[in-house]
């Protein structure tokens, strides 16, 4: 087993209203958000980022940046997006992140590979806990990607 796995996954896990330190979120992303999806599917798609981020840093903390948790918070993401907004909106949402995002490329081609597999796991998926189970299968199985 891999040992960046930390915490075994089971879906109970307490989501606060705080939001996690892991979501990046600026003005001018909330604003191209706001007018490429609409403001309900924007608020939507921020509570899903924060509900994934919650989720991957309980359950991998010490991988939240380029490594298994930051694997799994975007494949959560991006499953939960096309649950509740569809998935070409949750396109529209994650690749508008990606596209302002300030890291290097190598981490955005990771981050973009693991939103597509996030939308193709939430298309298939008929519950929110499918889709948490599905992701973590993701990581374990290697269709994830871990490592930038």
């Amino acid at each position: 087993m891999n040992r960046n796995l930390e915490r075994p996954f089971h879906c109970a896990v307490k989501v606060t209203t705080e939001p996690a330190l892991i979501v990046r979120s600026t003005w001018l992303e909330g604003i191209k958000c706001f007018f490429s999806v609409g403001p309900f599917d924007c608020s939507t798609a921020k509570k899903d980022a924060q509900t994934a981020a919650q989720e991957a840093e309980y359950h991998y903390p010490a991988t939240i940046h380029n490594g298994v948790g930051d694997a799994y918070r975007h494949c959560l993401w991006n499953a939960l997006m096309t649950l509740h907004i569809g998935a070409d909106q949750a396109k529209t949402v994650a690749d508008n992140h990606e596209d302002l995002g300030e890291g290097p490329a190598h981490e955005k081609q990771m981050d973009l590979k693991n939103n597509l597999i996030g939308r193709e796991i939430g298309t298939k998926a008929t519950s929110e806990a499918a889709a948490r189970i599905k992701c973590a299968d993701g990581l374990y199985n290697g269709q994830l990607e871990v490592n930038p």
